[in-house]
């Protein structure tokens, strides 16, 4: 499989002037191969199974181009960019698991791993708590590697086994692809993906994945401190059902969000993110 590139046109079939060859470029496939249901040319075969297409010489599956190459032309990616992965994202989303295995792609330029760091190892056996001792360095068949401490002893671990242990509530800074910079409140998560919400006058809400992230401080020195008086309700431990109003917005020694809450009762609380739920 190689992911198209959309960008080109039959037109961009021509040798280039600095090229010393005189063979000519092949012709790439039309953008418009990429989106059968817009395509009306009579060559265009379509297949018995879904997303699956032939037209002229080339065949698609699920968004991608199959190409045959022989092995020995072929060497292993290091990393994979942030254009490309989603590509793959989408066919493995169209195809299921039996098409693209993400174990087995190259690990993607937007994640990071920094020293500290605590992470989760992912192992055909089990999942084990680690924290990060160095960042990634190329190790056996350029398969980058972390030295991790798990339970006090040091193992080399492949950087495509590891997912950094990002709780609810948590304040990040994205670290790689195309939010870099982003700084905001995990308030979503599923499976690797984080949602981030941006404290400014307009909450701005966005997803990333949780390598891409690392942990902040966040500074409240220029700005309101979020949810202020918003009413919420608890939704488990001993004030589980109370509604309040939050009264303060603090970010604790572990670096999590502690919330003040006036309760109905009169009583003050202070809970953990994961606790409340604005009241709708």
């Amino acid at each position: 499989m190689v992911v198209p590139r959309l960008h080109f046109t039959d037109a961009d079939g021509v040798s280039t002037p600095s090229s010393s060859s005189k063979r000519k470029l092949s012709t790439r496939p039309s953008p418009q191969l990429f989106n059968p249901t817009r395509c009306m040319q009579d060559a265009l075969i379509r297949h018995q199974k879904a997303h699956v297409f032939s037209y002229k010489s080339w065949r698609f599956e699920y968004g991608l181009q199959v190409k045959v190459f022989n092995c020995t032309s072929l060497a292993p990616a290091r990393e994979i960019s942030l254009s490309l992965c989603r590509l793959f994202m989408d066919a493995k989303a169209m195809a299921g698991d039996h098409l693209i295995e993400m174990s087995s792609m190259p690990v993607p330029s937007f994640w990071k791993f920094e020293p500290a760091e605590k992470v989760l190892i992912h192992s055909d056996d089990c999942t084990r708590f680690g924290k990060v001792v160095s960042s990634p360095q190329d190790g056996l068949r350029s398969v980058p590697v972390c030295e991790v401490d798990i339970g006090g002893e040091i193992w080399s671990v492949p950087v495509r086994d590891l997912e950094k242990d990002i709780p609810l509530g948590h304040y990040v800074e994205v670290v790689g692809g195309v939010h870099i910079g982003k700084k905001g409140f995990v308030v979503g998560k599923s499976d690797t993906l984080l949602g981030i919400c941006i404290v400014t006058r307009v909450f701005q809400d966005f997803r990333v994945h949780v390598n891409s992230v690392t942990l902040a401080i966040p500074d409240f020195s220029r700005t309101k401190l979020p949810w202020l008086n918003v009413e919420v309700t608890v939704e488990s431990g001993p004030h589980a059902g109370l509604t309040g109003f939050v009264k303060d917005v603090a970010v604790n020694s572990t670096r999590s969000l502690s919330i003040t809450v006036c309760l109905s009762n009169g009583q003050e609380s202070v809970f953990g993110y994961h606790t409340l739920r604005e009241r709708q």
